[in-house]
């Protein structure tokens, strides 16, 4: 998606984009909210505190917030 037309279309767009960078770098999130439980380790927890890391850092440098 070209990022003009994203910082234009609003919010939904923006989660969109969110949850696909997270499927790339390997986690699937629940449209809810992606909850975690005691089925997810600790390694789990810390694979998607850093992909929300990569994931927002690419977007903030393509110019998708502000």
């Amino acid at each position: 998606m070209d990022s003009e037309y994203l910082k234009a279309s609003g919010g939904d767009n923006l989660a969109q984009t969110f949850e696909i960078g997270m499927l790339v770098e390997g986690v699937h999130l629940f449209h809810s909210g992606g909850f975690f439980s005691t089925a997810h380790t600790a390694d789990d927890v810390e694979k998607t505190v850093d992909a929300t890391r990569t994931v927002t850092s690419r977007m903030k440098d393509e110019g998708l917030f502000g």
